[in-house]
């Protein structure tokens, strides 16, 4: 079904543009030599194609082939379609919020964009490895301002990959993410605001902690860690001067993405010390108040 929904998105991206190729029925009757049935499941979704099928698409299509191993969403993101257009396609609802809080004024979400656009390494404590105390780094990008005025923006963490937008409210910001396969989890963070001479953010992320039982079936627990978002770059470009190794793409830099041993410096790469300082969750018995605060 997901290939059969990538097609459609496809389709809808060309939409009839000379010179390239509309995958539709005659195309996969003409150069995939199949009944017209079968043809009609695979545009369906009803069944697969096969490795032959899905080859011949693809080269037609002229995308990267790299793209048609995403969700159906997060391709009809890569190939350049808007949010509206995805939803339509794929018969799903657009994701937003709307608290009256929320700055929405055109002119001050561009300025809150232009500052935090680009790529940022983010830290904190695991809050689900029972070893051993870890450090957690991720890798997290905010993308663009779509056409309903939210910031989007996606993460990886090295296992999973989240997507969902900013939430900026006068003097902070929340960021709300979705896990993109399971569906079972939301994170949120809540972070200063930038400005032009320091663009790292400092806050709090709120998640779950996972426990396996028996490594057959999991316990889910609310679970909060101080986050340290550091700037690599506006660009890809820019973010590999910063780590010090060429990337041009989220798929490149999600490599990066993993558990760090503090006490281990071969699995710092280009993370420093001083990035780890930010993240100290330690609450002293004489703190006032008893609680963790960011950047405190």
């Amino acid at each position: 079904m997901s290939f059969a929904k990538m097609i459609r998105l496809y389709n809808k991206l060309i939409d009839g543009e000379a010179g390239r190729t509309t995958i539709d029925i005659d195309f996969l009757l003409k150069k995939g030599s199949i009944s017209d049935n079968y043809a009609r499941q695979i545009l369906s979704g009803s069944k697969s194609p096969t490795d032959k099928i899905k080859s011949l698409v693809i080269k037609a299509s002229g995308i990267d082939p790299r793209h048609w191993e995403l969700t159906p969403s997060a391709f009809g993101a890569a190939i350049g379609l808007t949010d509206y257009q995805i939803a339509d396609v794929l018969n799903i609802e657009i994701v937003g919020i709307n608290f009256r809080s929320q700055l929405k004024d055109k002119g001050q979400v561009q300025d809150i964009f232009s500052l935090t656009e680009g790529i940022f390494f983010s830290y904190y404590y695991s809050v689900s490895n029972f070893e051993k105390r870890m450090v957690c780094r991720d890798v997290f990008q905010v993308i663009r301002v779509d056409e309903f005025g939210h910031i989007r923006v996606r993460l990886a963490d090295g296992f999973f990959d989240y997507s969902g937008l900013c939430v900026p409210i006068r003097n902070h910001l929340y960021y709300m993410l979705e896990k993109d396969r399971g569906l079972d989890e939301i994170v949120v963070y809540c972070t200063n605001f930038p400005n032009d001479h320091n663009r790292n953010l400092f806050g709090i992320i709120l998640c779950n902690s996972v426990k396996l039982k028996n490594r057959q079936s999991s316990s889910f627990f609310p679970a909060a860690s101080r986050v340290y978002f550091s700037f690599l770059g506006r660009t890809f470009e820019e973010a590999s001067r910063a780590i010090g190794s060429p990337v041009s793409s989220f798929e490149d830099i999600r490599k990066y993405a993993g558990y760090i041993d503090e006490t281990d410096p071969t699995t710092l790469g280009p993370t420093t010390m001083d990035d780890i300082k930010n993240i100290n969750n330690l609450i002293t018995s004489d703190k006032v108040p008893f609680a963790l605060i960011a950047n405190d």
